[in-house]
């Protein structure tokens, strides 16, 4: 049993030296036609303690989200020749509203935003 304790320690209280450097965050919008602006991922809502750890298991919406932020990064890395394309399906089945979908990458850091990349407009 104290193995097991050992080998799950490091899951549920993860060592921050595991990131060689803490950088920008990755925010995702995107744009159907002209109309405005919309983030793509939502922080959730603040829940209780039991749910917490259902969360801890399942959580489906969280992957969506981070891998979202993965496509991202990709992009603007330029490691995956196919992750503007998967980045915009995805956006296009959260997305509501009609026309041509436009996403950018805003890059948010403690004193600054920048957009770091906007693509051209997709039609599905």
């Amino acid at each position: 049993m104290w193995r097991v304790a050992q080998l799950y320690t490091p899951v549920l209280f993860p060592s921050w030296r595991f990131f060689e450097e803490i950088g920008a965050g990755v925010r995702v919008d995107y744009q159907r036609g002209n109309g405005p602006w919309t983030p793509a991922t939502v922080t959730p809502p603040r829940s209780k303690w039991p749910s917490y750890l259902v969360r801890l298991v399942w959580n489906p919406t969280w992957n969506e989200r981070l891998y979202l932020v993965t496509l991202a990064e990709c992009v603007l890395t330029g490691t995956s020749a196919k992750a503007s394309d998967d980045l915009a399906r995805r956006l296009f089945a959260l997305s509501r509203g009609s026309g041509p979908l436009a996403f950018r990458i805003r890059l948010i850091d403690a004193d600054s935003e920048v957009i770091a990349f906007k693509s051209t407009p997709y039609e599905f």
